[in-house]
């Protein structure tokens, strides 16, 4: 369901990608929620495209370089986290995955920082574990939605 929800978000007149936080319990309607979905999944996307470019084997002179790439993505994604945590949907069931997804958001968002902050730093050892941490918690937000059992 998660992703059916990411693929809807790109359809239909959904609004454009927002550029400010919204106070906590600010009623949003379906169309807002997928779209501010839609661009976190999009900003972790963008993120990972970065973070693929520090392969195997990467000095720490060019992890650092390429650090910098990682700071617009990342700064997409905690706007997303905001929203999607203070957003209220008035569906019930929509309100329920988007709690869940809030939830998961957040540690991906948290995987994304400590991603961010070794690869500033050039230390390999640290990347390498907080991509591990960062995949982990990107399938685990990408199950929110499914059906138990699988998906």
């Amino acid at each position: 369901m998660a992703a059916l929800l990411l693929a809807l978000a790109g359809c239909g007149g959904a609004p454009p990608p927002a550029t400010r936080t919204v106070a906590t319990g600010s009623q949003v309607g379906p169309q807002r929620y997928l779209a501010d979905t839609a661009e976190g999944a999009a900003a972790v996307r963008d993120f990972a495209a970065v973070l693929d470019r520090m392969a195997v084997g990467t000095t720490p002179a060019r992890i650092r370089g390429l650090a910098a790439g990682l700071d617009a993505p990342l700064a997409r994604a905690r706007l997303a986290k905001q929203r999607l945590g203070a957003e209220r949907l008035e569906d019930r069931r929509l309100e329920s995955q988007r709690k869940a997804a809030a939830a998961g958001y957040a540690s991906v968002l948290g995987w994304m920082e400590r991603t961010a902050s070794a690869a500033h730093a050039g230390n390999q050892t640290a990347l390498r574990s907080a991509a591990v941490g960062l995949r982990r918690a990107v399938e685990r937000l990408r199950a929110v939605g499914r059906p138990a059992g699988g998906g």
